[in-house]
């Protein structure tokens, strides 16, 4: 299932948790070429997280400390 970016928008609007639309580029990028993550599923193999949300939440870490 495909989740479009209104959809992030309502789960967190423009407030202080939210990153800036090139901290999500630079996350996605990063994840996209990690060894661990699942892109079939969008899911960290580390955290198990779903990462398409993770990525626009300002205090989210990596586990593996790449971003």
């Amino acid at each position: 299932m495909k989740i479009e970016q209104s959809q992030y928008d309502f789960l967190l609007p423009n407030l202080p948790l939210r990153s800036s639309q090139e901290t999500v580029t630079s996350r996605k990028e990063i994840c996209n070429s990690c060894e661990l993550f699942k892109k079939s599923i969008q899911i960290c193999g580390e955290c198990k997280c779903f990462m398409p949300l993770k990525w626009v939440i300002k205090k989210s870490i990596c586990p593996i400390e790449k971003w």
